[in-house]
This record gives structure tokens, C-alpha cells and sequence, in this order.
């Protein structure tokens, strides 16, 4: 199966018409990211972060089917999150929280977030981008304070869990004290930039709402490890006819990848996985740093893992 990849540009515009609602645009790589090389036959683009080499004639074909000139109709895919600013967002939820924590009260976001929907078996596989999210040391937690733990994890889930619906991502199910979530979408690249985009949520209001809250309240403050993977994925359903057991699922090595990454992670981190990061797009893959990772789990000495 070939290698999915991607291709980021810089797109200016040069001339705005606002009578006519039109405007006029360079359409060019970006240039922080591809070095003109030269290759057999002419010249090719490097991409520095993946060292993949695309043809000048590749990148100009793509170049002419994104141009507003051409003829070929192409989707345009757009999948922002219902917040608009995430600071706000995590500030006017400390408070719904607060008060939560002191009436019992459960208050809602005022922003509709992505509804639930059940896992469908189908024989498509397809790719899927998997966040494996997990708490540091609950045992540990609950064992000092089984009461004052339950109810921090009880906020935990709830406000994290929200955040996925957010960024229009899906919670695949919960796992003991953390959650295993999946970003579903046809554009792989707004698939991946999105996934990224919800892993970095997380962890900011994890630190910037749910914990000053618990805090306040006098209960256990939290702390995370976050994981994520993109891969192909299969949705497929069990069924234990002896004791009446069917539950549907994902078979996938990325969500393997992902919650292994999520396992190496130090506190309140946020890695990601080789190939969801060599999707990424140009401003997010700039802040990753590679890691150190013990690949032996997965049988690939030459698998990489970054971190946020």
C-alpha cells in the first residue's frame, strides 16, 4: 500500500476586487518546508521533516488542481472545533465547574459539542486517527483518598471527555480511569491537524480548568499521559455466543501504537506517533521534538515517537 502524504503551500493574496468578490492568489510550497533539489531528469522539492522528495511536475500538477483556475472541482474540507477561542472556553468552564463542585449541579457548555454516536462494524478499512488518553498514577490516588478520587475523576472525565465533542472528535470507549478517543474524517490532513490540535486541548485544560477546580474544591489534582496514532482502522464486531457478549470495535495497529505511546509518556505529555506526525501540518509538526521510545513492543527498530 503506498505511503499517504502530504503537501503544504502558502497561499497570498495579491489582488482583492471587493466589488466583484474576487480575489487573486499566489499559490506556492511552502517554503519553509521543501528545498529545491535537483533529481534525475530536472528538479524536486525535499520535504525537511519527512526527507521525501516530490517531483517539480508532481508539485506543480497539485499546484494546478487547488488553483481557483482550474477546472477540476475539488472538496474543500473544514472541520473547526464549536469553540473559538480554547483560553475562554477553559476559563468560563473553571467556573461552571466550581459551581458544580459546590451545588452538585452539572452545568453544560454553552457550545454544542460533537453528539455521541456508536461504533458500526463495516468491512471498509479506513484511516482513523486514535488519541489514547490515561491518568498518572491512580492506583496510588484512589488508595489515599477513595472518596476525594472519584469525584476529581468524575470532573476528569466529564470536562475532557466534552472537549473531544468539541473538536469533533468521538469517544471509542472509556478504560478504566481514562478514555480512548478516534477522529474520523475524509481529509486525512484536517484528520491528523485536528487530532493534534485536541491532544494539545487536552492537556492545557486539564492544567488551566479541571485542575484549579478540584483545587479550590480540596479535592486530588490529576495528571495525564496522552498518545496518539493515525492508521488504517477496521471496525469489527465480536460476539461471544456462549455467554451473550457482542461488543464492536476497532482492529488497528495505530490504536495499538497509540495507547504504547500514550504508556511512554512522562507527566501531562502529549506524544505523537511516526506517521501521524509526518502529516502534519507545517506549524504543527514545528513544534515536535523527537523522544527516546522502546520500540521492541511493536517489532519496529525504526518506529519514532515525538512529543509537544
Amino acid at each position: 500500500m503506498e505511503k499517504l502524504s502530504r503537501i503544504d503551500f502558502v497561499i497570498t493574496p495579491i489582488v482583492v476586487e471587493e466589488e466583484a468578490r474576487r480575489v487573486q492568489v499566489r499559490i506556492e510550497p511552502n517554503p519553509e518546508r521543501y528545498q529545491i533539489v535537483e533529481i534525475e531528469g530536472g528538479f524536486g522539492y525535499l520535504d525537511l521533516h519527512t526527507s521525501t522528495i516530490i517531483p517539480e511536475a508532481m508539485m506543480w500538477s497539485a499546484v494546478e488542481r487547488i488553483s481557483f483556475n482550474s477546472r477540476a472541482t475539488l472538496p474543500i474540507h473544514f472541520l473547526p472545533p464549536t469553540i473559538k477561542s480554547l483560553p475562554p472556553y477553559s476559563n468560563t468552564r473553571l467556573a461552571a465547574v466550581a459551581r458544580q463542585l459546590s451545588t452538585g449541579n452539572y452545568e453544560p457548555p454553552s457550545e454544542k459539542a460533537k453528539a455521541h454516536v456508536e461504533l458500526e462494524e463495516s468491512t471498509i478499512e479506513k484511516h482513523v486517527t486514535f488519541l489514547s488518553i490515561d491518568i498518572c498514577k491512580s492506583t496510588i490516588l484512589r488508595n489515599q483518598d477513595p472518596s476525594s478520587f472519584d469525584k476529581s475523576h468524575e470532573v476528569f472525565i466529564q470536562e475532557l471527555a466534552t472537549l473531544v465533542g468539541q473538536y469533533n472528535g468521538i469517544i471509542l470507549k472509556f478504560t478504566g480511569d481514562g478514555f480512548i478517543a478516534y477522529i474520523d474524517y475524509p481529509a486525512f490532513t484536517v484528520q491528523v491537524d485536528t487530532a493534534a490540535a485536541l491532544g494539545i486541548a487536552l492537556t492545557y485544560h486539564l492544567e488551566n480548568c479541571v485542575n484549579p477546580a478540584l483545587k479550590a474544591a480540596g479535592l486530588i489534582e490529576l495528571s495525564m499521559r496522552v498518545g496518539a496514532e493515525f492508521g488504517l482502522a477496521k471496525a469489527k464486531h465480536f460476539n461471544i455466543q456462549a455467554i451473550g457478549k457482542t461488543q464492536t470495535d476497532f482492529v488497528s495497529d495505530a490504536l495499538n501504537f497509540a495507547v504504547k505511546i500514550q504508556e511512554s509518556c512522562g507527566i501531562n505529555e502529549f506524544r505523537v506517533g511516526q506517521a501521524l506526525r509526518d502529516l502534519l501540518h507545517q506549524d504543527l509538526i514545528e513544534k515536535l521534538i523527537k523522544v527516546d521510545f522502546d520500540s521492541k513492543d511493536i517489532s519496529r527498530n525504526d518506529y519514532r515517537v515525538y512529543r509537544f
